[in-house]
């Protein structure tokens, strides 16, 4: 990995090379798998919560971040973009048993009516993530191989 920081990525993609980006990055394991295994440069991973692979904090809502990050996927310069979009907002696990209650259901898909404040802020920030998501997937260059992790009955998967 050439850079640590997204403020060391240039702003023009580097088109020499095949790159890899994961955005909603968590501990970055994919990036460790792709740099262990596969024949890939990898671009620092997104993650707002630094750790021991993510030195520096990166904010994907940031709108210099997203820019630098969509430039590089329509240039056709990333060949796979792996996102761990956040889905504790779109659980079905939150039910009426005793644990979190439900958030948003199917016919409330930005939040059951009567929601705390709080509760309302965490389905407003799954919706934020999940439309920076789709941005970056939709802006990617038709070549790259975009993934979104997610539990396949997640209210975000359909």
């Amino acid at each position: 990995m050439p850079w640590t920081t997204w403020d060391e990525v240039p702003e023009e993609p580097d088109l020499s090379r095949s790159w890899f980006l994961e955005s909603f990055a968590g501990t970055a394991g994919v990036t460790r798998a792709i740099l262990a295994e596969a024949n890939l440069w990898c671009l620092p991973p997104i993650e707002i919560e630094p750790n021991n692979f993510v030195p520096q904090p990166v904010a994907i809502f940031s709108r210099p971040v997203q820019a630098k990050a969509m430039r590089w996927l329509q240039s056709g310069a990333v060949v796979g973009h792996h996102m761990g979009t956040p889905c504790s907002s779109f659980t079905r696990a939150r039910r009426n048993d005793g644990g979190p209650p439900p958030i948003r259901d199917n016919d409330h898909l930005d939040g059951l009516p009567g929601l705390t404040d709080a509760d309302q802020a965490k389905v407003n920030l799954g919706n934020q993530c999940l439309q920076v998501s789709a941005k970056l997937a939709d802006s990617a260059h038709p070549d790259t191989v975009s993934t979104v992790e997610n539990p396949l009955n997640s209210m975000l998967c359909g």
